[in-house]
């Protein structure tokens, strides 16, 4: 049996696998940093992201990647100050204000959050992930009708179901019952096994039903009332 190797094949493979395995230069460091990152090894991600840093302290890019692997490790503090040292650099691109903005939604930072989600959408008016969060972000401020907003123009661009679920809280907030029900069962169609989007949809099943019981109980109750207001006798103008 004879093999054959294609050289070229083997060079190709060889200028894109060694500098993951053995990187040396600030854009190496970066780069195997990003494929980490991508793995969900934040440790490693930031370590590489740190290296990167030190050979070339203008790759601000790396700062900003750094950032977000603190994110996901939940050190806010140190991803915030890792994602404002790239933005005060030249690091402005849309995902990076979406980076800075979920740590501010994650640390009750709502006002600056949909600060940096806005500076985003300007950079990047498509994003339907960032309508959401922005979303997230009025309501938890307890601005409804703005989040349902929000949450509807990231449906315009993306079916995601987390602005089905956020969208059916803010609209059952808002006594939008109806609204609200067609949304958890647009969530459920996409996640069955969600218990949560179970829970809130029985709740609005439930309090809609108890609405269509009242209203003919008070009907009922409003014409008893009445009929015996008319057998009272009337009082008499002089007493």
């Amino acid at each position: 049996m004879q093999f054959f190797i294609d050289v070229d094949e083997v060079r190709v493979y060889l200028r894109t696998v060694m500098p993951l395995a053995e990187p040396k230069t600030a854009k190496e460091f970066n780069n195997r940093g990003l494929r980490h990152y991508r793995q969900e090894r934040y440790d490693d991600a930031a370590r590489d992201f740190a290296t990167a840093l030190r050979f070339d302290p203008k790759l601000t890019v790396a700062a900003a990647y750094r950032g977000m692997a603190f994110f996901e490790k939940k050190d806010y503090a140190t991803a915030l100050a890792d994602l404002n040292e790239a933005l005060q650099g030249d690091c402005k691109e849309d995902w990076v204000y979406k980076g800075r903005g979920r740590v501010y939604l994650a640390t009750g930072k709502y006002n600056e959050a949909i600060a940096d989600f806005t500076e985003a959408l300007r950079r990047r008016p498509d994003a339907a992930s960032v309508y959401n969060y922005r979303g997230v972000s009025h309501a938890r401020l307890k601005r409804h009708a703005e989040a349902i907003a929000d949450y509807t123009r990231a449906l315009e661009r993306e079916p995601l179901t987390a602005a089905h679920y956020n969208r059916g809280v803010s609209l059952t907030r808002l006594g939008r019952r109806q609204e609200a029900i067609a949304d958890f069962t647009a969530a459920l169609q996409a996640d069955p096994n969600n218990v949560s989007y179970y829970d809130w949809r029985a709740e609005n099943f439930l309090k809609v039903r108890l609405a269509r019981l009242v209203i003919p109980v008070g009907g009922l109750v409003g014409r008893v009332l009445k009929m015996q207001k008319g057998s009272r006798p009337k009082k008499s103008r002089d007493q």
